[in-house]
């Protein structure tokens, strides 16, 4: 019974490892659309990709319009997720006080890249 409770085991992982889970979900974005920057994702009338990408720089975001925060070596994860959503919330408050809407999903009006 032990060595084919095994067998089982080890026939249910190697499943899990070879599709599902451990192959198609790991592999990337799983819904296969296209990923836009943080920064992106910040929208408002009459804006060009040059005014947005002034403005979110102002506001503490980087050039590329990612967030604009890195780990630190050797910060435990807890410290850099608490430094990393002040951040962003300071951020998204800056967006919203220069008139910006913030987008779930990304459409034309994104104008990446």
């Amino acid at each position: 019974m032990k060595y084919f409770l095994s067998i089982v085991f080890f026939l249910i992982s190697l499943g899990l490892t070879g599709c599902g889970i451990g192959g198609f979900w790991m592999n990337g974005n799983p819904n296969h659309s296209p990923t836009y920057p943080y920064g992106a994702r910040w929208v408002k009338a009459g804006m060009t990709r040059e005014s947005r990408l002034s403005e979110f720089m102002q506001c503490g975001g980087y050039e590329n319009l990612r967030e604009g925060f890195e780990i630190q070596p050797n910060q435990p994860t807890t410290d850099f997720f608490k430094g990393y959503n002040a951040h962003v919330t300071q951020v998204s408050a800056c967006m919203r006080s220069k008139g910006y809407s913030y987008l779930e999903q990304c459409d034309a009006r994104c104008l990446h890249p």
